[in-house]
């Protein structure tokens, strides 16, 4: 690879199952702005917070970043591969993060009133499964939190396709009550990482600035910030609430990761696509 700037700053990717799931600097820093986010918004909903659980492991920065705060994190990875690259390339540190193996339904099914903050990062290859955005996924989740904590999601909306992400919404409104989005829609992409905030309370958010965020990111970060949008009937219209018994969005959701995969075989070199 060619250095990407004039520090002679090189870029490590994790691809995996159809999706990269983190881009790293090779002095460490992230290079994938969802990190920056889920770090933020973590940190701005709450900002005392002592405990995290991480669901979906990934590089393993997020969790990495909020054990730098002091923060007792757990991180949960149903992939076991995660943890060994995460630990070999991307500088995860086994002795500061408590990482395990589990599904991330069976996890929180035994976790009560633990975590002040729950990042949710769940994908498998390029969407999330459908038993993860269920009503019932999200009562457990709830009752894994303190009173007061709150869950931030790392998601992907189509912004052609707005049915299938209002299901999501609407469903996990119908669990917490208080959710905000933070997304920025005013751009030529069609598909964008948009964030998440839910608790069973309300959301007050406090100032928050991070350090060493690359500059290409910096007014992204700043939009973040500064969006965060009540979900109304524009995001929610058609949502119909999803359970582990009946879910009339798996159609919906389907047409949003083909629309994916699309992208993917038509962008990617044909090499990345072989596993």
């Amino acid at each position: 690879s060619e250095p990407i700037d004039d520090r002679g700053l090189f870029v490590r990717v994790y691809f995996q199952d159809g999706l990269m799931q983190n881009r790293m600097y090779s002095d460490g820093r992230s290079y994938s702005f969802y990190t920056y986010a889920l770090e933020a918004l973590s940190m701005m909903y709450q900002p005392q917070a002592r405990s995290a659980l991480i669901l979906g492991l990934g590089a393993g920065v997020v969790p990495k970043h909020l054990a730098a705060r002091g923060m007792k994190v757990t991180a949960v990875e149903i992939d076991p591969a995660s943890f060994e690259v995460a630990k070999r390339f991307f500088g995860l540190d086994d002795r500061k993060v408590d990482g395990v193996q589990a599904d991330a339904r069976t996890y929180l099914r035994q976790c009560v009133g633990k975590y002040d903050v729950v990042v949710v990062d769940l994908f498998h290859g390029d969407g999330t499964p459908d038993y993860l955005v269920t009503r019932d996924f999200f009562a457990d989740l709830r009752r894994c939190l303190t009173p007061g904590g709150v869950a931030v999601f790392n998601t992907f909306a189509d912004l052609e396709l707005p049915l299938a992400y209002a299901h999501f919404l609407t469903t996990l409104r119908a669990e917490f009550g208080h959710v905000l989005l933070h997304r920025d829609d005013d751009r030529e992409a069609r598909q964008v990482n948009s964030f998440v905030v839910a608790s069973g309370e309300s959301l007050r958010a406090s100032p928050m600035r991070l350090d060493g965020v690359p500059s290409v990111y910096a007014d992204e970060l700043e939009q973040l910030y500064t969006n965060a949008r009540q979900l109304d009937k524009s995001l929610t219209a058609g949502g119909q609430i999803i359970t582990d018994a009946r879910s009339a969005a798996a159609t919906d959701l389907a047409r949003v990761q083909m629309a994916y995969r699309r992208e993917v075989v038509k962008n990617l070199p044909p090499a990345f696509l072989v596993n």
